[in-house]
């Protein structure tokens, strides 16, 4: 009796040479796949760690606008026809002791205004490298908007934001990785705000 004849694929062939061709073709589909796939999870994993670090810095400049407000709300406001006055002063201290006690180093505030007050309010920037962006605000003269009014009576109130620079650690080389062309500056401001009523 006559052997059918087969001229499928693998056929005629050993079996062991079959299986570790299969073998060898998934393996490397597998290593295609992965290569594909790592340059995203670079970003991905550089995005988590960068952006964790700018939601833990804005947490920080957070409780420094805060400790800034609570000292303000207490500070009396006969000396604030003062170009410099030094209430505004102690307040300008407090925030910017609190951040360097924080770590937050990167930006120092300078110890005068940036501009001339207008109103009762004062602003303060830093003239360090790269901290453009940043900006104290100081207005202890805050009524709302709209205003606030209670009883008849226009509620004053102080509030203080911080505008400050963050510049990514390695998320936008990760980007430029998968993008060289991209235009990412690799850097935001992050922005805190505390308003509280004046109690004097």
């Amino acid at each position: 009796m006559k052997r059918a004849q087969h001229s499928g694929q693998g056929y005629g062939r050993p079996a062991g040479t079959v299986i570790r061709q299969s073998w060898e073709d998934v393996r490397g589909s597998q290593i295609l796949e992965f290569a594909l796939i790592l340059p995203f999870m670079v970003v991905l994993a550089t995005g988590i760690f960068d952006f964790g670090a700018a939601w833990t810095l804005r947490d920080k400049l957070t409780n420094g606008v805060r400790e800034g407000t609570r000292l303000a709300v207490r500070q009396s406001t006969l000396d604030l026809g003062q170009s410099q006055p030094p209430s505004i002063t102690a307040i300008h201290d407090v925030i910017a002791n609190y951040l360097s006690n924080a770590g937050v180093t990167q930006c120092p505030i300078d110890v005068g205004p940036s501009q001339a007050a207008t109103g009762l309010t004062w602003h303060y920037a830093s003239s360090g490298a790269g901290c453009g962006k940043l900006l104290l605000t100081i207005d202890r003269g805050y009524v709302g908007n709209p205003p606030l009014v209670v009883n008849g009576s226009t509620v004053i109130m102080t509030r203080i934001s911080l505008q400050y620079p963050y510049n990514f650690m390695v998320f936008n080389k990760a980007i430029n990785l998968i993008a060289p062309d991209s235009s990412y500056s690799g850097n935001l401001t992050l922005n805190a705000q505390s308003i509280m009523q004046n109690l004097n």
